[in-house]
């Protein structure tokens, strides 16, 4: 007989977990910076017709955000002069990683995955 420990470890053995994807969070068609009703930052993703999917607080204005090709995780970017990066999970909403602009620079509001899912600009480690 088969035990609950044996059956999930034979599921992560043979790599048959099913995989997030955007289609989780709603397929958003739109990521975009937004600014609530309440004054607070946020990242929003939004459907075809502009129904917001999922909502994610910001510390401080956003500009723009770059989507995983296939994963929904997407890094949100500060409106000029701000200085974060925040690769985000869009589907629990946890911040995974902040990135910090060296001093005196910014990150102008943009990025982009190259590589098959791999952020620029790259996080100083």
């Amino acid at each position: 007989m088969t035990t609950r420990r044996g059956f999930l470890a034979g599921i992560l053995a043979a790599g048959v977990l099913p995989q997030v994807s955007w289609a989780d969070v709603g397929a958003p068609e739109i990521l975009g910076a937004c600014r609530d009703s309440a004054g607070a930052f946020g990242l929003v993703g939004l459907d075809g017709h502009g129904q917001a999917l999922f909502h994610i607080p910001l510390p401080a204005r956003g500009h723009a955000a770059a989507a995983h090709p296939t994963h929904p995780e997407a890094v949100a970017f500060a409106r000029r002069p701000g200085t974060y990066a925040l690769v985000i999970d869009c589907l629990s909403g946890r911040v995974a990683h902040e990135m910090q602009a060296p001093a005196g620079r910014h990150f102008y509001g943009h990025g982009v995955f190259v590589a098959g899912g791999i952020y620029w600009p790259p996080p100083k480690i």
